[in-house]
């Protein structure tokens, strides 16, 4: 009886530190990243033809294991239908999200040139609040 009973105390002690870890967990986004037809769009810009498929990176850092729960917004009215979660592992490790954007293009007819600027929203919910905006401009040959 008292080997269950000390057995059932230190379990309690393990969750209890367990969930103390992951509730103190902080998360920041350490890098972002725009891909343009395939291509990496420095300094968030891309000159080509449209319309353009978009893919988006944002490199989460944590203080501690965690769950991170989190959406998007873009300047286009698109969003997240639901949250959505990545697990981090462990402290000090990236784990990174990916966002598609696909057929983004200017308001103006594709047989001219035309340029346009949009952005994206991450959202992360928790376990800390933070948003991360990315804006980026787009030029159609």
């Amino acid at each position: 009886m008292r080997k269950s009973a000390f057995a059932i105390v230190i379990c309690l002690i393990l969750l209890t530190v367990h969930l103390a870890a992951q509730s103190s967990a902080t998360v920041r986004v350490s890098g972002m990243s725009m891909r343009a037809n395939g291509q990496i769009a420095k300094g968030y810009q891309y000159t080509g033809t449209c319309p353009v498929n978009l893919v988006f990176g944002f490199a989460l850092n944590s203080t501690a294991p965690t769950t991170v729960s989190y959406s998007y917004k873009r300047s286009d009215g698109g969003s997240s239908n639901k949250p959505l979660s990545v697990k981090i592992p462990r402290a000090g490790v990236s784990e990174s999200i990916y966002v598609d954007w696909s057929g983004f293009t200017t308001k103006v007819k594709q047989s001219s040139s035309a340029s346009g600027k949009g952005w994206i929203d991450l959202a992360i919910e928790s376990p800390n609040r933070l948003e991360s905006k990315l804006g980026f401009t787009i030029n159609c040959n």
